[in-house]
């Protein structure tokens, strides 16, 4: 999914999948993704500045790092996609390495997209919908609901319990973010953190609470 559309959106792209089982989104997603996956940017950009630089602890400490192992961690984050460089981190690399600041921006932005597209992938690995139901704020509690299920399905199975805030993991790579009430709430890349970790999660997309929509088995 295009991780520019707005909230309106995404949930009217959802309303045109409540049909669709799991297997059927996970099949369909798989099909979208390309293969092979690109190879990411920023790990060569990286490279160049060790080769140009001789090491890499010559490279970090040309990005101001005081703390060498500090900047260590910093750069192999960078490297394997856990982390990304903010705008003041790209400037710093960009000076220690020569490269076009424009261009690493650019670069940046294209990895986020290379790992959103692994992540997707190996979400779609598993056709099953994971509904997670936050207790208390922090402590979640993961389940799986059969792929046989439709989304408009797994949707109403989700609603059955009352009370608490929780989220619809799709096949897809997408979560469905449900209120207590019952009222579809967001819609993004973003699982739920701080106390459980879906399997292939990767943050992509800030949500907000806008537009919420009835959860229900007339309106779903």
């Amino acid at each position: 999914m295009d991780i520019t559309m707005s909230l309106a959106e995404r949930f009217a792209r959802l309303a045109e999948d409540f049909d669709l089982t799991g297997h059927e989104l996970a099949r369909r997603t798989l099909e979208a993704v390309p293969e092979p996956i690109p190879e990411r940017q920023l790990s060569g950009v990286i490279e160049r500045g060790v080769g140009l630089l001789g090491s890499r602890p010559a490279l970090v400490r040309a990005c101001g790092y005081k703390n060498v192992a500090k900047g260590l961690r910093r750069l192999d984050a960078w490297s394997t996609g856990r982390e990304f460089p903010n705008d003041a981190q790209l400037a710093a690399l960009s000076t220690a390495t020569g490269e076009d600041a424009q261009e690493l921006s650019s670069a940046v932005e294209y990895d986020r997209t290379v790992m959103l597209l692994r992540a997707t992938k190996a979400r779609a690995q598993t056709p099953a919908f994971i509904l997670t139901v936050r207790l208390i704020p922090a402590v979640y509690r993961p389940s799986q609901l059969s792929p046989e299920l439709t989304l408009r399905g797994a949707l109403e199975k989700a609603c059955e319990t009352a009370g608490l805030r929780k989220c619809l993991a799709l096949p897809t790579g997408q979560c469905v973010y449900i209120s207590g009430t019952g009222t579809l709430e967001a819609y993004s890349n973003h699982a739920p953190s701080g106390g459980i970790t879906l399997d292939g999660r990767t943050t992509a997309v800030a949500v907000t609470t806008e537009n919420t929509v009835p959860c229900s088995k007339e309106e779903a």
